[in-house]
């Protein structure tokens, strides 16, 4: 017997994959930072998993100790400043490859063909950048609503190959640096939600929270 899909865990996790978008999509704003409190709050009061626990802490302690303009001045070093010492990579092509451009990406290309997946009009990011792949895993988590097996099947392989090595590379790159106290919690936030995201492509009830 097919099992009928959970809407409403389709629904937040689509949510909590919009948010680490809005956290490495385009500079910190006023609307931004009420968001990222509001929902880092709510989810402070939860108990998910150790991993997940201790990412919402440590964004929840970085969010209440710094100013919006400390924000953007991190976001700028991190990712516009083209002279920035402490500049970080978000595509996984520099990862695998070392410079951008590289295998990684033309896989990538590979893959989003292969699942149907088009780049969102108006992004001028490389399919292998983390803003990109978490378009396209959205999209994947959306078509759980229709064809569940096939859309996990998706998840586990783009999950392996690119996101979770993205993730885990990013967070190492941003270890040690002491300009990026918020992004390195953000780091942090995104591979703990990645983890859980890889339980549940095995156990439909891995993500969901207890009281």
């Amino acid at each position: 017997m097919t099992e009928l899909p959970d809407f409403q865990l389709i629904k937040t996790r689509i949510s909590l994959v919009d948010l680490l978008k809005s956290f490495f999509y385009d500079e910190p704003d006023a609307s931004k930072l009420g968001l990222w409190r509001g929902v880092i709050f709510a989810l402070s009061s939860q108990s998910i998993s150790p991993e997940m626990d201790e990412a919402v802490a440590s964004l929840s302690e970085s969010l209440s100790g710094t100013g919006l303009q400390e924000l953007k001045d991190e976001y700028y070093e991190l990712f516009v400043n083209p002279f920035s010492r402490q500049g970080l990579h978000t595509t996984a092509s520099y990862y695998r490859d070392g410079h951008n451009f590289g295998t990684a990406l033309v896989e990538c290309r590979e893959f989003l063909k292969k699942a149907g997946i088009e780049k969102r009009q108006g992004i001028t990011e490389t399919e292998d950048s983390l803003p990109v792949l978490l378009d396209v895993y959205q999209e994947l988590i959306g078509r759980e609503k229709n064809d569940a097996a096939g859309a996990s099947a998706l998840e586990a392989e783009f999950l392996g190959r690119f996101l979770l090595p993205l993730g885990n590379a990013m967070e190492k790159a941003v270890e040690n640096n002491r300009g990026a106290s918020f992004y390195k919690a953000c780091c942090r936030f995104l591979n703990a939600y990645l983890l859980m995201e890889r339980a549940l492509t095995f156990d439909p009830s891995g993500i969901q929270s207890t009281a």
